[in-house]
């Protein structure tokens, strides 16, 4: 399914890549003790909602229904790895994948969960938070 992402996918990449380690780098340079939270999102559906902000951007381009979701499985978890690699240099940064968070939930449209998703994905935060937070007490 890779051989969907164009050259100019491809260069996105590179760029969000690129601008997270920029601003990483800006924000540790000021505030070394600061710990940052990074986040991958989770899959869209793009059938959802009648495709209102991807679906119909795919169907435009004659991609298949059938193949949609597996599509966007890649182009999300490519984009998750190149959150991820940016902070990999920085001890206090911290990647929070949350992909699969908001599966067993129904979502608003083809790119935004319910209000059960958002709550799953805010418990995910709110659970990471506090784990971190108490890193070293006992």
């Amino acid at each position: 399914m890779n051989e969907y992402l164009t050259e100019a996918g491809e260069q996105a990449l590179t760029e969000i890549k690129r601008n997270y380690q920029f601003l990483l780098n800006e924000v540790i340079s000021q505030f070394p003790s600061l710990k940052v939270l990074t986040y991958g999102y989770d899959y869209p559906r793009p059938l959802v909602g009648g495709g209102t902000w991807i679906g119909q951007h795919l169907q435009e381009l004659g991609i298949p229904d059938n193949l949609m979701n597996s599509i966007m499985a890649c182009v999300l978890d490519r984009l998750n790895m190149v959150i991820k690699e940016a902070g990999n240099t920085y001890e206090k940064v911290h990647y929070l994948d949350c992909r699969h968070v908001t599966t067993l939930y129904p979502w608003h449209d083809d790119m935004h969960p319910s209000s059960e998703g958002f709550a799953a994905l805010a418990k995910k935060f709110e659970d990471t938070m506090d784990a971190w937070s108490n890193e070293g007490k006992s």
